[in-house]
């Protein structure tokens, strides 16, 4: 299932984040109520053993996304997250990784150093830097 979740800059994070976990939240609420003709899919899917993947800005919001549901709802019975599985997720902070400051690019590319500080500037709450938890979760406002 692929979640169309709400874009930065117009809609700023958290949002991105609450529509992964309100489409948490629906799909376990549907699991309860059982399937019928409109949702023939719930007898598709094994619920106890759920992943969340995502990719780039994905992964990024796949990691966040697990945080919250640990966070604020907790027991999602009948349906078991197993795990994330974060493909080349998009995190920062505000010091440079080495591999943000020694990696040539390619003439170019959409995801410059500069842009990268773009989009996070557009998507974060205002007056937060790149050492936000949800841009960077190893710093020390980190979970």
């Amino acid at each position: 299932m692929s979640v169309n979740y709400r874009l930065a800059p117009e809609n700023r994070l958290p949002s991105a984040y609450d529509d992964g976990v309100k489409t948490i939240v629906w799909i376990r609420q549907k699991v309860l109520i059982g399937s019928n003709e409109d949702y023939w899919w719930l007898n598709k899917v094994n619920f106890s053993s759920i992943y969340l993947v995502g990719d780039s800005a994905g992964g990024n919001i796949a990691y966040n996304v697990a945080i919250m549901l640990r966070s604020k709802i907790g027991d999602l019975k009948p349906i078991t997250l197993k795990g994330i599985i974060l493909i080349q997720p998009f995190f920062g902070g505000e010091s440079r990784t080495y591999s943000e400051k020694y990696t040539i690019q390619p003439p170019r590319s959409a995801l410059t150093l500069a842009s990268a500080d773009t989009y996070w500037r557009l998507a974060l709450p205002t007056g937060v830097n790149r050492d936000h938890p949800w841009c960077n979760p190893i710093g020390k406002e980190g979970v």
